[in-house]
């Protein structure tokens, strides 16, 4: 190995040390390289992770219970999901907390969770966390609060915890009409809990995927603290993230909003000029198809 070859090696060390505690470090390393939303987010993400570790803390000193809520507003076919897959991944390794994950099909749940787990598998991730090449607690391996053992399966999976006396860190994924029973969950995150316009224009629907929040994601964070994060596509006033907004309207339960609009507006939060695309290369054409989708 010549200096070049080792200064590089070392500088890859470093990042990898790094990435434990650094959530962009962590997807810049994972790869493909980040769009500036996808930057800006994770940052906030990470946030999220530092306030559930403190929100554990005081649920086990038995303070008052910490309670965080988060919507994440961007278009589809934007690099979300991967952001979440990572964001999830890096979460359930670096907190060491249970965390869900639910979408408007329980398909594209088990899809998120297989990038979650792959991501937790990789040579990366080992290098990363060394503790995940551990094998896991056999004696108190995957038991649920009702006393039951749980099998691990595509939607419903653990990973070893960091402390060697800790329990198995557990992972769900459901769709919109599935349950999260059985496990206390830290965070919960909904990823497009409405699939599209035609869902939207269902009140059938509409009532679903909000049921999902009430009766799911806030039953996991109204007596032990949590977060919840709601991302997608904003179809009307009445979606989940629009319901949340008005639910919690002049509370302390109110959510913190990152929006990503497709073209920016004055007072972009990545401070992109007014009229300025989300996505390098993105056109004027590349919108009114968009649109048209």
């Amino acid at each position: 190995m010549n200096d070049a070859e080792a200064l590089a090696a070392l500088r890859l060390e470093q990042r990898i040390r790094r990435a434990r505690v650094d959530l962009v470090t962590w997807m810049e390393l994972a790869g493909p390289p980040l769009y500036d939303w996808q930057r800006n987010a994770a940052e906030y993400l990470q946030s999220v992770s530092e306030q559930l570790a403190g929100a554990e803390r005081a649920f086990l000193a038995k303070e008052p219970i910490v309670q965080i809520r988060l919507q994440i507003e961007v278009m589809t076919q934007v690099g979300k999901t991967h952001l979440l897959a990572l964001f999830l991944a890096w979460h359930l390794a670096s907190k060491n907390q249970n965390a869900a994950v639910a979408s408007y099909a329980a398909s594209l749940a088990e899809g998120i969770s297989d990038d979650v787990r792959a991501a937790l598998q990789s040579g990366l991730a080992l290098r990363v966390w060394p503790h995940l090449a551990r094998k896991k607690k056999r004696e108190a391996e995957d038991i649920d609060n009702n006393g039951q053992r749980v099998k691990d399966s595509s939607a419903d999976w653990s990973i070893v915890n960091a402390n060697p006396r800790g329990k198995n860190i557990r992972f769900r994924a459901r769709g919109r009409e599935g349950g999260l029973n059985g496990h206390d969950f830290w965070l919960v995150v909904g990823d497009d809990l409405l699939k599209n316009q035609t869902e939207y224009a269902s009140k059938a629907m509409r009532d679903q995927a909000w049921s999902f929040v009430q009766s799911q994601a806030y039953l996991r964070v109204q007596t032990r603290g949590g977060a919840i994060v709601l991302v997608g596509s904003r179809w009307g006033s009445d979606d989940p993230h629009g319901r949340q907004r008005k639910e919690s309207a002049g509370t302390r339960r109110a959510p913190v909003v990152l929006s990503y609009p497709l073209k920016a507006k004055p007072g972009d939060r990545m401070g992109r000029a007014p009229g300025q695309y989300l996505l390098p290369g993105f056109t004027a054409e590349g919108e009114a198809d968009t649109r048209v989708e």
